[in-house]
């Protein structure tokens, strides 16, 4: 623990874990930065605080470029 008044670094982009990983049955481009994606990473999503009673799941996924870090569009089906 960080002494009083001292800042924590947050993790850059290069630190942060990775979920999981999801090769493409075709490559595609990514409509952020144009590069060609042959893979897609996932990136979990924890909620850390609620003001009000919610119904909203806890968790979720994202699906991000690996090119780029913006959030794609995207389905992923069959968790179980």
């Amino acid at each position: 623990m960080p002494p009083i008044g001292q800042a924590v670094a947050e993790p850059s982009f290069e630190d942060r874990e990775v979920e999981a990983e999801y090769t493409l049955e075709y490559p595609v481009i990514c409509p952020c930065c144009d590069q060609v994606i042959k893979v897609v990473e996932v990136v979990r999503l924890l909620r850390t605080k609620v003001h009000f009673t919610s119904t909203l799941p806890r968790r979720g996924r994202m699906i991000v470029c690996p090119s780029c870090n913006k959030v794609l569009s995207a389905e992923l089906a069959g968790f179980a």
